[in-house]
């Protein structure tokens, strides 16, 4: 007999079962009904077709060592941070433990070890001094810690860690998935900002022989620089394929962190879920094969956070030590990654509310002491880019707040210019989450993809205890910053920015999932249901990476049988072919680029043009397009490159007192005072008379 209690309670039970079940099915048609989301494209066939014509000379044992070499000096800078973590990770390594402790402990060395190599690079680069000699010297001062001692115990422990049990199908999924995600990041860097500034800064800085401010890329290369630090050594070794390798490094890092975090937070029931959930965030895998530093600054959010809730449960001093480094090297990433130290120093001040009334002035002490420690520790790590910056320009966070060299007022506003539109309309800020999982207004839509399952496994955040945990309320910090800026710019709306948030989230939700046990009943599975929908979703996804890497085709590539610039012109069309025209100009000519910010690839004298701007601004600073013309043949310019479809992009949708007459100056420019020397369908290259 069944108690009036327990009949409202089963009631209420197959209620919210069917509720989450109408939200799931909502969630996945309104995500799949998105053209864009689908996992096959239109175009994919014709794609396909192309990759599969890639293969247009023999291959080469050559291309294959030369790929496998890429490879090599990637491990071997890992390899080198391995060994600087094991000697100065402040936990020390756990001789007395196995399994989970020494897996933190090399997950968190690494990312430590990778922080070192960039500061020493940075230093060496600002003084000329990356040279030959000086690398072999820094090898050679490997070897006085003792790497042998680090290199046996980090292979010791993987061969243990590979006895981990997890399920066969979701080892193979994992494999599987870095497998493509891996060959991607073996292909000549083709993404944009890569083009922009992160591998375009580091090979300057080789071309010049040190780093120096060229403004040539501004703002962009006075933003932080860690991660170019890191490609700059790979490329000093190497080359750029390698750089792009480190942050597929780092790919493998987050995984290795979520899964850490998962077991040793939330129990080991919800390790499988974590893997899983964090490659149904299509971004992850897809910027981890990119020469950016998203991942990087994910990796260094989370570990931060980690080694927070670790020093809290723990009491262990160290941890918290542990937790400002990789804050410092957060802040050594982006501007906008000091949200992270900011939600750590909330959260101590939260977690001690409970002793503020036992002993007020001990207590007070002692807290402030933390908070003083962390942050002073956070800011130390990171110093050495912002004291960069304010010897470069006059603005430690250079161009924001106090401007600096080369920004001036039009571009202050220039820059801060067109809000998202959707300003503090409640409506429109409750759909946000939904919106930015569709992507439908997301500035940078393929690399902002998040994939449905955040947004559908949400409302089961509520299974777990305490619901808002610290995970969960560094999310919500992090998130709650990304709205304010897509209220206040357009250029803030990309759902890329919330990778750092969103692998914060996915140790709590793969807990959820694992509770959704609590809702199953003798004949029916919520879980069991659940799980199916998440399968589904992975599934497509996966589809999707393997089409896109097919039709990038790697491989023909890295086997030799096709050339680079033959990659480069197929995966990159009109834009390869206007940078080879550039190469083929006398060794003297120096290029003015107009609403084209990528210059990776030019092997003349060039300026980008990273904020779109370099036309209305040379006619502001100067008074007259006639004016600005003499300016830049002054500056030693003899070409200009135009981005006819960006230009008439933006033409055709800003419309603002920045660009009223820049179609009209542009058509002047290109009449009265060039002739043209390339064109294709989407640029024009010209000499000015």
């Amino acid at each position: 007999m069944i108690s009036a209690r327990t009949a409202a309670t089963l009631r209420l039970q197959i209620m919210l079962s069917a509720c989450f079940i109408l939200w799931m099915a909502f969630v996945l048609i309104l995500f799949y009904a998105v053209k864009e989301q689908k996992p096959i494209q239109d175009g994919d066939m014709e794609r396909l077709r192309q990759a599969a014509q890639s293969f247009t000379q023999p291959a080469s044992g050559l291309a294959a060592a030369d790929s496998l070499l890429n490879v090599i000096v990637a491990l071997a800078i890992t390899l080198a941070a391995a060994v600087i973590g094991f000697r100065i990770n402040p936990l020390g390594y756990p001789l007395d433990a196995l399994g989970s402790a020494r897996a933190e402990f090399w997950l968190l060395s690494i990312p430590l070890g990778f922080g070192v190599l960039a500061l020493i690079t940075f230093a060496l680069s600002l003084f000329a001094w990356l040279t030959p000699i000086a690398a072999a010297a820094l090898a050679l001062s490997l070897l006085l810690l003792r790497p042998q001692r680090a290199l046996l115990a980090l292979w010791r422990d993987l061969n243990e860690m590979r006895s981990l049990r997890v399920h066969p199908l979701v080892a193979l999924f994992v494999a599987l998935s870095l497998a493509l995600a891996l060959l991607a990041s073996l292909a000549p860097p083709t993404a944009w900002d890569a083009l922009v500034y992160h591998l375009t800064i580091p090979r300057r800085a080789l071309e010049l022989g040190r780093l120096a401010p060229s403004g040539d890329i501004i703002p962009h290369e006075n933003f932080p620089l860690l991660m170019s630090s890191l490609y700059l050594l790979a490329m000093f070794l190497k080359g750029d394929i390698a750089a792009q390798l480190l942050h597929f490094t780092f790919g493998l890092l987050t995984l290795g962190l979520i899964a850490l975090a998962a077991q040793k937070i939330y129990g080991r029931g919800a390790l499988a879920y974590a893997l899983l959930l964090a490659l149904a965030l299509p971004m992850l895998l897809l910027l981890s094969s990119w020469a950016y530093n998203d991942v990087a600054l994910a990796c260094y959010t989370l570990a931060a956070v980690y080694a927070y809730q670790r020093w809290r449960d723990s009491v262990n001093a160290r941890y918290v030590v542990v937790s400002a480094l990789m804050s410092g090297c957060a802040l050594a990433l982006k501007y906008t990654s000091f949200v992270l130290p900011l939600g750590i120093v909330l959260m101590m001040l939260y977690d001690s509310r409970h002793t503020l009334s036992l002993k007020p002035p001990l207590h007070d002490v002692k807290l402030l002491r933390d908070v003083a420690k962390f942050v002073l520790l956070s800011l130390l790590v990171a110093s050495a880019w912002y004291i960069k910056n304010f010897l470069f320009t006059g603005n430690p966070v250079y161009p924001f707040v106090f401007g600096g060299t080369q920004w001036d007022a039009m571009r202050a506003a220039w820059y801060a210019r067109g809000g998202s539109g959707i300003g503090f309309e409640p409506l429109a800020l409750l759909t946000l989450p939904i919106v930015a999982t569709l992507g439908v207004r997301d500035a940078n839509f393929y690399d902002g993809r998040m994939g449905p399952l955040v947004l559908m496994l949400a409302p089961l955040l509520a299974l777990n205890r305490p619901r808002v945990d610290r995970f969960v309320f560094m999310f919500l910090i992090q998130f709650a910053f990304w709205v304010i800026g897509v209220i206040g710019s357009a250029s803030l709306w990309q759902t890329r920015l919330l990778l750092p948030a969103l692998v914060l989230l996915v140790p709590p939700l793969a807990a959820a999932l694992r509770n959704l046990s609590r809702f199953d009943l003798q004949s029916f599975s919520l879980r069991r249901i659940t799980t199916i929908v998440v399968a589904l979703v992975l599934a497509l996804t996966f589809i999707a990476q393997t089409v896109s890497v097919m039709a990038m085709n790697p491989l023909a590539y890295m086997i030799g049988a096709e050339s680079r610039e033959h990659f480069l012109t197929r995966d990159m069309g009109d834009h390869a072919d206007a940078l080879l025209a550039i190469n083929q100009l006398p060794t003297n000519a120096r290029v003015q680029f107009m609403w084209e910010p990528r210059s990776y690839l030019a092997q003349r004298s060039v300026r980008a043009d990273p904020l779109l701007d370099a036309l209305p601004h040379l006619v502001a600073t100067n008074g007259s397009l006639d004016a600005g013309v003499q300016q830049m043949k002054r500056d030693g310019f003899t070409h200009v490159l135009v981005y006819e479809t960006g230009a008439r992009f933006t033409f055709d949708n800003i419309r603002d007192e920045f660009s009223a007459d820049d179609a009209r100056n542009l058509a002047t420019l290109e009449r009265d005072h060039m002739r043209v020397v390339y064109e294709n369908g989407s640029y024009r290259l010209m000499e000015l008379k």
